[in-house]
């Protein structure tokens, strides 16, 4: 999840690696736009420094906007769903019924943002990562119509991906049923 020349520090088989995955990230973002018109791109990742042990959704808002109650639909990841939906972004994000975080807590897991955190600020630690390259590049920030979100797992999840990855996949196409059908 990170540029280039970062993610892949110079090696030659490291890069050809990182130009093969955004290759084939961006081909499907003009597929999905192509024959669906809007979709979105997930970036899965797992953490192990914060004590809220939270699965923490980033749609590229800072934390501390979060914990203000500063959210801004053009800063966001989400930017085309915010568009073209019925919802306000504080809802998209937020809401139950309406935000992944609900779905999410819907299947008995903890989720920041959500209607139960609502606000990093609302866990014992307040830790919250709000998405990175992947989501920064390939989201829809800066224009089209292919959202991103990153999703951050603590160690527990990561200890039983059986269990965990039916559960959280269940709650995405859920989410996505009500967003991204036409």
């Amino acid at each position: 999840d990170r540029e280039r020349d970062e993610g892949s520090q110079g090696i030659g088989s490291a890069e050809r690696m990182w130009d093969t995955y955004h290759y084939y990230i961006d081909y499907f973002r003009k597929q999905i736009t192509s024959y669906r018109g809007s979709g979105i791109v997930f970036d899965i990742h797992g953490y192990s420094s914060h004590k809220d042990n939270w699965i923490e959704l980033g749609y590229l808002i800072y934390r501390s906007d979060l914990n203000a109650r500063k959210i801004v639909s053009s800063k966001s990841s989400i930017r085309s769903l915010d568009r073209r939906s019925p919802y306000s972004i504080t809802q998209l994000l937020q809401s139950s019924g309406v935000s992944l975080g609900s779905f999410i807590q819907a299947k008995g897991l903890t989720a920041v943002p959500s209607p139960q955190y609502p606000r990093p600020a609302d866990g014992r630690d307040g830790q919250y990562y709000r998405g990175g390259y992947i989501t920064q590049t390939y989201g829809s920030r800066n224009g089209g119509s292919v959202d991103a979100i990153q999703i951050e797992t603590p160690p527990y999840i990561r200890d039983n991906p059986e269990y965990y990855g039916r559960v959280i996949g269940e709650a995405i196409v859920e989410w996505m049923n009500l967003h991204y059908t036409n």
